[in-house]
């Protein structure tokens, strides 16, 4: 995330298989594991727009959000 803006995916790249990356889930006895569909990427960011948690402001295909409600305009990242 940019600290003086709140925008992630302008300066390091942002894609629905970056997030489905970062949000695999381990296969455990007895547990379903793996990624999330693409399709449901979209409907949580979806969601996540509509409660006002961000904006999407994405560019042909780069994938840029808006975190609305993040503490930034920091001078260090903590």
């Amino acid at each position: 995330m940019d600290y003086s803006t709140g925008i992630v995916g302008i300066k390091c790249g942002l894609s629905y298989q970056s997030l489905r990356e970062e949000l695999y889930v381990e296969t455990q006895r007895g547990k379903t594991g793996g990624s999330p569909s693409k399709e449901q990427m979209r409907r949580v960011l979806k969601t996540l727009e509509r409660a006002g948690l961000i904006s999407i402001q994405s560019e042909s295909k780069k994938l840029i959000l808006k975190c609305e409600v993040a503490t930034w305009d920091f001078s260090t990242q903590n």
